[in-house]
């Protein structure tokens, strides 16, 4: 069970480190560009801390008649996630009184590493306008105080941001299947390029909406920005015809362009494989949703609307822009035996969101006999989370079970809970990919049976493999561990299917095993074979299959033959037993175990590699720590042990590694039942890709990624005087007994905003040894890799971007993210409201 730890506080001070600026210069002439909706609208804020009721989301409402006003403090900082990446063209800043003097204005795609794009010095509170040669591509805005005027904090009614006009602006929403105010809440508003003006349905599913953008019009990606009740699953369709007689909704001709059954809300992002081109364009809307937030006032899916703010297409070929930063990466430049380092988070967002609605559960869950054939309206209306997934080389498919969740209440959500309230069923999904998964046709596979699942449920799915099992007549045989709990006590238990079509139920893992026990993880290697292991135990011999079983208060390893019983006498408790000075509980005590993985580079790789979750890692300041994350969070850390010793680390200092990941202030995918959670279920290697799937905020299947033989990190550029260093570190983490070297580039581009080169490529070859032949083995982070650019030369002397990266030279494919240092001047203007 998940213990929350302090609070979650979105006013911490963010450490920022300002990559490059030029100062305020004279206006000059720009080329036309076309600003759509303001992008900070309604969107998620952090910042300094605020006086009386001026709340830094004041800043964002589009209300002139409220602010936010900032604590007394010269370096007090408000920046706003767009919701994912932008197209940024002009910022607008409306003061009051307060104004600063002198601050910077930055940008960022990772609000831990930012780029200031412009430094604006001031006599007086008019309004500021800060308008870009070219978009610039960002995720993060940030205002940074330097000097104020006045001896109060800063203040500003509003803090504006634009990109480009979509292209659907002047069309028309001909077809609204329902409005829940007409006059008020008109279709119109969605194309009407206003960003707090909005459509609303009736309070009922499958709604639909057409646009007629007046002729045909070529487009690769969508923005629907939505209000708080948004679609959890919607299509959108283009049509063939291009007259003047509109297609009707149920007409011929439609043809599916993208969607999502994962919708978040706020703003969902749609990149095209090839671009569209058509006139009209159709959305349905097929299921209501709203944010854990919103429903704790009251405000539930089935009782809400579809809410649309507006509806943006364009085209990116010819919205050229300029980039800043990096995406952010997590684990970076990790040593070697850490596995898995330079983590990014997938791009597309949610694998698996929850469907349905919980009132349909009302009155007719009612016990365990109410639910005995499966059939349970429902089961997965709150939560889809804790993915185990494993592949299956046989029929080239990825195999998913999740766990689905009930609330409390089926009413209400929160309040008196239900005798089967916040029960878990397992159900299953299938992937092609790795990425985009379908649900299984029998959900959910697996659901309370006996008196240990009675209430909670099934909890936290493991899932592993093992080839030619004997004791299942040499059949490949899937196993599934997963944790019972009756709301009084966990006990570990077990699931085995050949198929993913049948599965069987064993019971209790350890039957005869009084004490609590869960999160049950076997030790396999980076493809989910369970591996077998000499008997670590004094007086033990033979080989034995191990399971990790750790949760806040303990940390329980057992031993067995037979993967599905562990006698009790085979479980020790590293807590009681006292194998050494460095044991796992006593360095991670509160966490819960995730994954135990050995075998990582080969056969002859004896060590354990086990991820661990919670809300205090070995540190417990440890929250406060990461820029982008402040207060409580319930994040990832990894330790490594031996197969010799899987009691303890062998070196403390270096045999622990925390956060691996962690949940960031504004990632709305990390807020759910837990805000700011992050808990991973499953850390799998395929075609030299580690896929990393985990329960997000409790609620949802999220799913990062990193390069399996080789990491570098994205380049950091660090300015000293008048001299650029460009710099990372190449590590080979060539594996399966492979350890040759690895020949790579180290490129560095130059280009002017226009996109002409700057300056020829620079490429720097480097031949990088396998991690094993470098003095720290295992503990090695990489070489370094770097090049010096002295700024005096002429050709720096205007705007530019540079760029840097690493490819792998026999391939030419780029290994690593690539970073960007930029260097803009804006046109900023003071002027009267």
């Amino acid at each position: 069970m998940k213990v929350k730890r302090g609070l979650l506080i979105l006013t911490a001070v963010i450490v920022s480190s300002a990559i490059s600026f030029k100062g305020e210069v004279p206006i000059k002439v720009i080329g036309t560009m076309e600003y759509g909706v303001d992008l900070a609208f309604g969107r998620r804020v952090v910042s300094s801390g605020h006086t009386d009721n001026h709340l830094n989301i004041h800043a964002v409402d589009a209300n002139r008649d409220t602010r936010y006003a900032a604590v007394r403090d010269d370096n007090a900082f408000f920046y706003i996630d767009l919701g994912g990446v932008e197209r940024v063209g002009k910022v607008v800043i409306d003061w009051e009184a307060a104004y600063a003097s002198e601050y910077l204005l930055q940008m960022s795609m990772d609000a831990v590493t930012w780029t200031t794009v412009a430094t604006v010095t001031k006599t007086n509170s008019e309004m500021d306008e800060i308008v870009f040669p070219e978009w610039v591509e960002t995720q993060f805005v940030k205002f940074q105080g330097v000097r104020r005027a006045l001896e109060y904090g800063y203040s500003f009614y509003s803090f504006e941001v634009y990109g480009p006009k979509s292209l659907g602006v002047g069309g028309d929403v001909i077809y609204a299947s329902s409005f829940e105010n007409a006059s008020e809440l008109p279709a119109a508003a969605i194309l009407d390029d206003k960003a707090h003006t909005r459509w609303a349905s009736t309070q009922n599913d499958n709604e639909g909406l057409i646009f007629d953008f007046k002729a045909p019009v070529t487009f690769d990606l969508i923005k629907v920005r939505w209000e708080v009740s948004f679609a959890r699953i919607f299509k959108i369709y283009k049509h063939t015809e291009t007259s003047d007689t509109s297609p009707a909704r149920e007409a011929d001709g439609w043809e599916y362009l993208t969607g999502t059954e994962a919708g978040l809300g706020e703003v969902d992002t749609f990149k095209l494989k090839t671009a569209a081109t058509s006139r009209y364009v159709k959305v349905e809307l097929i299921q209501r949703e709203t944010s854990e937030a919103t429903k704790k006032t009251g405000r539930y899916p089935w009782e809400s609307t579809f809410s649309i703010y507006s509806f943006d297409i364009y085209k990116e070929s010819e919205l050229r822009a300029v980039r800043v930063g990096h995406p952010m990466e997590f684990s970076k430049n990790s040593p070697a035996w850490v596995a898995m380092s330079n983590i990014t988070l997938h791009d597309e967002g949610l694998i698996l969101a929850p469907h349905g609605y919980p009132i349909a559960a009302d009155g007719v869950v009612t016990n365990m006999e109410s639910i005995a054939d499966g059939n349970i309206p429902g089961f997965e209306s709150y939560a889809t989370y804790n993915p185990a997934v494993i592949y299956d080389e046989d029929n080239d498919i990825f195999h998913m079970i999740y766990r689905s969740e009930l609330p409390d209440n089926y009413a209400t959500y929160f309040g008196t809970r239900y005798e089967l309230g916040h029960m878990s069923t397992l159900s299953y999904a299938y992937s092609y990919d790795g990425i985009h998964y379908t649900r299984g046709a029998n959900n959910p596979i697996a659901w309370p049976t006996i008196a240990e699942e009675h209430g909670g449920g099934l909890e936290d799915p493991r899932i592993f493999k093992i080839k030619n099992d004997p004791r299942r007549g040499g059949l490949t045989t899937y196993y599934i561990t997963y944790t019972m709990y009756d709301y009084s006590i966990t006990r570990e238990g077990m699931i085995y299917t050949h198929d993913f079509i049948t599965f069987n139920k064993v019971g209790r893992l350890a039957p005869d095993y009084n004490e609590a026990y869960k999160s049950g993880t076997f030790v396999t290697d980076p493809e989910g074979n369970a591996i077998k292991i000499s008997d670590p135990r004094p007086g033990k011999f033979g080989e034995v299959y191990m399971i990790y079983m750790k949760d806040g208060g303990y940390t329980r390893i057992g031993f067995t033959n037979d993967v599905t019983r562990i006698e009790a006498s085979d479980i020790i408790d590293i807590d009681t037993s006292s194998f050494g000075p460095n044991d796992i509980e006593k360095l991670t005590k509160g966490n819960e175990s995730c994954m135990a993985l050995t075998n990582i580079y080969g056969a002859d790789d004896q060590d354990i590699y086990l991820m661990y979750g919670g809300g205090v890692l070995s540190d417990a300041n440890i929250q406060y720590q990461q820029p982008n994350a402040s207060g409580w969070f319930y994040a990832l850390g990894v330790l490594k042990t031996t197969q010799s010793n899987p009691f303890e680390l062998t070196n403390v200092t270096l045999d622990l590694d925390e956060p691996t990941m962690y949940p960031t202030d504004t990632n709305k995918i990390d807020y759910g039942l837990f805000n700011k959670c992050m808990f991973a279920d499953t850390m799998l290697r395929h075609n030299n890709k580690w896929y990393f799937y985990y329960g997000a905020g409790d609620m949802y299947v999220g799913l990062a990624t990193a390069r399996g033989d080789f990491s570098a990190g994205a380049a950091t550029f660090t300015l000293s005087g008048t001299n650029l260093e460009i710099a990372t570190l190449a590590l080979n983490k060539r594996y399966a007994n492979d350890k040759s070297d690895y020949e790579i580039e180290f490129v560095i581009e130059g280009h002017h905003l226009n996109g002409d080169i700057l300056f020829a490529p620079i490429k720097k070859t480097y031949n990088v040894p396998h991690f094993s032949k470098l003095p720290l083995g295992k503990y090695a982070n990489g070489i370094p890799l770097n090049h010096t650019i002295d700024l005096t030369d002429a050709l720096f002397s205007g705007d530019y971007y540079l760029s840097a990266y690493v490819i792998n030279k026999n391939t030419a494919e780029v290994i690593n993210l690539t970073s960007y240092y930029l260097v803009i001047t804006p046109t900023i203007t003071h002027r009267a409201r």
